[in-house]
């Protein structure tokens, strides 16, 4: 694993604060560097290899709340970021199929490079570099709202014959200008005030092609809502919105975007106790969600989406 020095991407980003294109390396000494903006003179630190563009005297309420809540969870216990084998069967037969619908929809599209926003600790990309269509991949971008979360990316990776780009960043402002590279984000939109500008503010920039996978809006959930069921509250406060698959096709339409959605219906493993508690039903809990799935498919989405959003 190589970290990319910052001092060689500065033609990478540009600067989220003036949106100006042009930054440059300064460095007092090997403690004190950053990249400026050569518009606004906005410095962004440097730290352990990691571009650091988030600002939090500048964020507003909701994400000063979200970077908080992240900084606590990743900086409490590093260690336990990192480990999956606290997974519980159910949890990771799920995962498994969520990841095997995203690994085909990005088939034909993945070559050497990745970008990964929102990422956390990002254990996701980890998951797909062991399918068959990412195995190509050598360059992975890593950016989270929370430094401790990038942190640990390079811990991750250690043993991977890969090459990382760090950054801290906002989903809603991010500042890599290499438009040409796959960019995934994986259930990190709910923890945006408003997914769906978020969304429409990443094809504004004009990516390629975007990946996601978000919990998803159907008449069902809709009902649950009301009756104040599958609704969770973030860090930040924000009460976490869901997919609209007509938005998200209003959305690309209006920028020239093509998509693919592939749905799910999952039953979160903490609803899941609450009706079976210690039943050993799992495999018929994931059974029947599966085929549910297949039969609902063709007039009513599920609750759970991969997609896909190419530019034309």
């Amino acid at each position: 694993m190589n970290i990319t020095d910052p001092s060689t991407i500065t033609a990478s980003f540009f600067c989220p604060v003036c949106a100006h294109d042009a930054l440059r390396f300064s460095s007092a000494d090997d403690a004190h560097s950053a990249l400026v903006c050569s518009k606004c003179a906005k410095a962004f630190p440097i730290r352990d290899d990691i571009i650091e563009f988030i600002d939090a005297r500048t964020l507003d309420e909701f994400k000063a709340k979200e970077l908080e809540g992240n900084m606590k969870t990743y900086s409490a216990n590093p260690s336990g970021q990192l480990q999956k084998g606290s997974w519980t069967y159910y949890h990771r037969k799920n995962a498994d199929r969520i990841f095997s619908r995203l690994s085909r929809l990005m088939r034909g599209t993945i070559s050497d490079t990745i970008v990964s926003l929102g990422s956390g600790a990002a254990w996701e990309v980890e998951e797909l570099l062991r399918f068959p269509e990412l195995q190509s991949v050598r360059t992975i971008y890593s950016s989270d709202i929370a430094l401790a979360a990038t942190r640990l990316v390079a811990q991750r990776f250690a043993a991977y014959d890969v090459n990382l780009v760090l950054f801290t960043s906002d989903l809603d402002h991010c500042p890599l200008k290499l438009t040409q590279y796959p960019v995934l984000i994986f259930e990190a939109l709910h923890h945006t005030p408003d997914m769906h500008r978020t969304i429409e503010s990443l094809l504004a920039a004009g990516y390629a092609h975007v990946y996601f996978c978000e919990p998803t809006e159907n008449f069902i959930m809709r009902g649950f809502q009301k009756l104040g069921l599958s609704r969770r509250v973030e860090y930040s406060g924000v009460t976490p919105d869901r997919l609209s698959i007509q938005r998200l096709l209003d959305i690309a339409k209006r920028h020239g975007y093509a998509s693919t959605i592939d749905t799910l219906w999952i039953l979160p493993e903490d609803y899941f106790r609450r009706m079976f508690g210690k039943i050993r039903a799992e495999n018929l809990c994931i059974r029947f969600t599966e085929l549910l799935s297949r039969i609902t498919k063709p007039f009513m989405p599920g609750n759970y989406s991969a997609v896909h959003l190419r530019k034309i």
